[in-house]
């Protein structure tokens, strides 16, 4: 009939058993595409009356929205410079280090040095790539009267592998075997030595 057929392309055609929520695939595509342009949406509702009496749509809707948030893609950042990968610091230190490591002290937060200069020490200390000062002044424009200076975009970045990596020690089944967590004296590399 040389008309362009729209089938699938504007039209969503399911078989009649199982129909999808609109809402719900809307939702998924707005996770997977990650828009966040506005687009009005018609938002059903049940009244409460008939949900005395058929509680199933609303459970239907729990249980999607449940599936929609474990199917949802892992966040991901991108960093300004190469960082190392979780996996990759997470790795057995050479048995050396871990001595070394076992017989001295950790820095402590009561230095007395700058915040920034502190975030810089720990995560040299695992093997997470710091800006040097020098690099620092050269990220950041120089403060023009008496504006403070923001933390460096690096130093920002670095921090937030220390974080993930403390949040995979955290949570890693591997320690919770052994009964170790973070923050135990032998959990050196996770940045909670006492």
């Amino acid at each position: 009939d040389q008309k362009p057929e729209s089938l699938g392309l504007t039209i969503l055609d399911e078989p009649s058993g199982k129909q999808s929520d609109l809402t719900v695939l809307d939702l998924h595509l707005r996770a997977v595409t990650k828009s966040i342009a506005p687009v009005p949406q018609v938002v059903r509702s049940i009244d409460s009356v008939s949900l005395r009496t058929n509680p199933k749509p609303l459970d239907y809707w729990i249980r999607n929205v449940k599936e929609l948030h474990a199917a949802k893609p892992a966040p991901s950042v991108q960093y300004s410079r190469r960082m190392p990968g979780i996996e990759d610091l997470m790795q057995v230190w050479p048995v050396e280090i871990e001595e070394a490591l076992s017989t001295m002290t950790l820095p402590s937060s009561d230095l007395e040095i700058s915040l920034a200069s502190y975030a810089r020490l720990l995560t040299a200390l695992l093997d997470i790539p710091t800006p040097s000062p020098q690099q620092k002044d050269k990220e950041n424009n120089p403060p023009q009267g008496g504006a403070k200076r923001k933390p460096s975009t690096s130093t920002i970045e670095s921090l937030h592998v220390l974080f993930t990596l403390y949040s995979e020690f955290k949570n890693s089944q591997h320690f919770r075997s052994f009964g170790r967590t973070v923050g135990d004296r032998e959990d050196v590399r996770a940045g909670g030595a006492q």
